[in-house]
């Protein structure tokens, strides 16, 4: 899939969750944040990105939808991306 995106974008938990959970536009969410052989794209992120990511996990646990610690291996992944702040 060959998209064309921005030098420079904003990517909230809606978008960043899609990386840990196959939702709908998943795939559009890795293209998204592949690194990209061409140019940079920065990829800032709001404040509470992380709080709002960790609060879906913790969601998906308490449903029984994921265990803590497909959670917390999540949490670590999230964590390692190359975002701006």
């Amino acid at each position: 899939m060959t998209l064309a995106f921005p030098v420079a974008c904003v990517v909230d938990a809606s978008v960043v969750i899609k990386l840990f959970l196959q939702e709908e536009d998943s795939d559009l969410a890795t293209v998204l944040m592949a690194p990209q052989a061409d140019r940079a794209i920065v990829r800032a992120m709001p404040e509470l990105l992380y709080l709002e990511c960790s609060n879906i996990l913790r969601t998906r646990v308490h449903c029984g939808l994921l265990t803590p610690d497909e959670a917390r291996l999540r949490v670590a992944r999230l964590a390692a991306l190359p975002l701006a702040q």
